[in-house]
């Protein structure tokens, strides 16, 4: 006899099993009710479904912090990216073709000087660019007539640092991401000790999911950003590598999934600041690799099944002088609805 025909045969345990399985069935039917809810709004909107004069401005913005962070790379390679430049002069002329050029897109007329920026680095260096690239250039030129080569920001350690004991506004605008460092070790106190300050951020109902993950050992840290992609060219030169991560057993309910990721990213800004007032340089990178680099990550760290890994910071002391990338922000008039 099945154990299904012994359940039915006890009108006692099928009761049992018919309320366990509507248990779990409300479960997961709340989950699936979301998951097609988000997925079908994802379909309709996102930008790599559907192709928007906002999509291709992100586009434009994405491709520009591509070269505009190669250029204050440690070790610049002259020449470097011309694939990626020619992509994103296609992109500005595409998008001029189809929205107009307005003045008042703050972000195009930005990627136009770091089109500039790389033509002048090269000039000065006098390195010969491929004449397909020159020709390219010319053209942006003639769109954008007025524009001026944009300047990446260069800092001393010392001046780095110096507003870390003003007003939160300017310590804030101080804050900027490092991709250069020294070779000097950080303590691990100092590490601990951010972690310690960023840790009295707000979490829904104090439930506290995030946790960092310290990877000191070089080989480890090399391992881990091997299966990242946005370290290229830096992140060979972190001395620490912090690993943040969410617990999944701190949700108590299917509908806040993407909370986790909320409570995490309030704690990684936090953790950003935290690192900025230690005087510690630091790059928050992303984390959407493929499903095996999760896998031989988890491994070789010993994560456990239950913390999603949602971002990594490298971190390191910074050089007596380095660059760090501008990265235009959008004027507040453009973030804001009020209601």
């Amino acid at each position: 006899m099945s154990i299904k025909e012994i359940i039915k045969s006890n009108g006692f345990l099928c009761r049992i099993y018919s309320l366990f399985s509507q248990l779990i069935n409300n479960k997961y039917h709340l989950l699936r009710q979301y998951n097609r809810y988000y997925i079908k709004r994802l379909k309709k909107n996102a930008g790599f479904m559907k192709k928007t004069q906002k999509s291709d401005l992100s586009y434009i913005i994405w491709s520009y912090h591509v070269i505009e962070k190669g250029l204050t790379m440690p070790n610049r390679k002259l020449g470097f990216g011309f694939n990626r430049l020619i992509d994103l002069i296609h992109a500005i002329r595409s998008y001029v073709a189809r929205y107009s050029c307005d003045s008042n897109n703050k972000q195009l007329f930005f990627a136009a000087s770091v089109v500039f920026s790389y033509e002048k680095i090269h000039n000065e260096n006098c390195f010969s660019l491929p004449v397909e690239l020159v020709d390219e250039i010319k053209i942006i030129h003639s769109m954008f007539p007025r524009v001026k080569p944009h300047d990446e920001i260069e800092f001393s350690s010392k001046g780095f640092f110096e507003n870390n004991d003003n007003c939160f506004p300017t310590f804030s605008s101080a804050r900027h991401s490092v991709r250069d460092f020294s070779n000097e070790a950080i303590p691990l106190d100092d590490i601990i000790e951010a972690i310690k300050l960023a840790k009295d951020c707000p979490s829904a109902c104090n439930r506290q999911p995030t946790k960092v993950h310290i990877v000191t050992k070089s080989e480890q840290i090399e391992f881990c950003l091997e299966r990242q992609n946005g370290n290229r060219g830096f992140g060979k030169f972190a001395n620490k590598l912090l690993i943040v991560t969410a617990d999944v057993r701190t949700l108590l309910g299917s509908q806040e999934l993407f909370d986790l990721f909320t409570n995490a990213g309030i704690f990684i800004m936090n953790l950003s600041y935290s690192l900025q007032y230690k005087k510690i340089g630091s790059c928050i990178l992303n984390w959407y690799s493929p499903i095996k680099c999760d896998k031989q990550i988890r491994k070789e760290l010993n994560i456990p099944e239950n913390e999603v890994i949602v971002s990594f910071i490298v971190c390191g002391k910074v050089k007596e002088h380095f660059m760090v990338a501008d990265s235009l922000r959008y004027d507040v008039s453009e973030i804001i609805k009020i209601h």
